[in-house]
Order: structure tokens, then sequence, then C-alpha cells
């Protein structure tokens, strides 16, 4: 059974999270630079250090928020189910614009609180689409696990150039109305099973 919790290690770049993966005491892939954490009678926490954006809290602007621990999660969860990239829409199962609290995703995954926008989410990056109203309050939100991609519309190119050949691309079904438009440039690099 694999266990996972967070536990926090002061270093000179802020705060890091450990990944419960395997026994402090079991071997190691030396070139995956994994170590243990402080208080080894907790069974297999480990950490990897290139799992983390080098977040310096103190240069980030006071209204941003941490998203390491969403993004962890995330990705912990989107390599259990082999994804390679993972679609968080701005809106609800209605497509409504202006959301309930509970169906806020977006505000959850990047700290961005703003009315339009769209995260991506890959195994390395995190990148938020939202129009030109929006760029310096996404800026203020965002820590810097984030990328703000101010080119408009430009997600799905932007995924391309990420998601390796064959990868599999996630997203929730009932967030989505995907016109032709946005479809076709997909299905030029994508194949269906």
């Amino acid at each position: 059974m694999l266990y996972r919790s967070p536990c926090f290690i002061p270093s000179c770049c802020g705060l890091k999270v450990c990944q419960v993966l395997k026994s402090c005491s079991k071997p190691v892939d030396p070139s995956a630079r994994w170590r243990c954490c402080p208080n080894e009678n907790l069974l297999g926490f480990l950490i990897k250090s290139e799992d983390f954006s080098l977040c310096v809290l103190q240069y980030l602007p006071s209204t941003a928020v941490s998203t390491t621990l969403q993004l962890q999660e995330l990705r912990y969860q989107m390599h259990l189910m082999s994804i390679s990239a993972y679609i968080i829409p701005g809106t609800d199962a209605h497509l409504s614009e202006y959301l309930a609290p509970r169906d806020a995703r977006v505000a959850f995954m990047t700290g961005f609180t703003g009315s339009a926008g769209t995260a991506v989410v890959t195994q390395s990056k995190a990148a938020l689409w939202t129009d030109s109203r929006y760029w310096v309050q996404a800026e203020r939100q965002m820590d810097c696990n984030w990328e703000l991609e101010k080119d408009g519309g430009g997600d799905h190119i932007w995924l391309i150039s990420e998601v390796p050949s064959g990868g599999e691309i996630g997203f929730d079904p009932f967030l989505f109305s995907l016109s032709e438009s946005q479809v076709v440039p997909l299905n030029t690099r994508c194949t269906y099973q």
C-alpha cells in the first residue's frame, strides 16, 4: 500500500514537501537524488528535490497563493493514471462564467480568482491563460509554479508542444463544450483508441 503525507523540510529555497514513495531503509535510485526526511521513524518518507519549483516566498507578492501542494497532488494523480497533461477550465458544469466557490477549480489550483481563465498542468509545467483584463491580477495572485500565458487562445498550441507524442490529455468532460475549432488542432497530434 502506498502512503502519502506532507512533511516539510526547511531549505534555502523555502519549504519542500516530502513524497511518501518507499521505505527509507530500501535502496533508492542514486541518479534521482532522493533523500530521507528527518524523521526516519516515518515509514517511506522520501523527497525528490527536482519535483519542486524554487519559489522564494519573500520575493513573491504578498497576494500570491502557494500552490505547491495542490500541484504535487494533481501530478501524483496524473502519474497514477498515466496522464501527460490535465486541463482545468474556469467554468462549472453549467458552463457559467461566474462560479460558486465550490466550483472555483482554477482559483484553487492557481490562486488566480479572476472570472476568465484556463489552467493546464503537465508533469513539469503549469500554465494559465486569461485575457488582458486579468493579466496584472494573475501576476499578483499566482506563485512561481505557474506561467502566465498572454497569448489568447494558444492553449492548444502550448499543449501540443508540451505533451509527448502518444501522451494522454485529461479533462472533466462535464466542464467543456468543445467546438470543432478546438478539437481539430488537437486531432493532428492525438490518437484515439
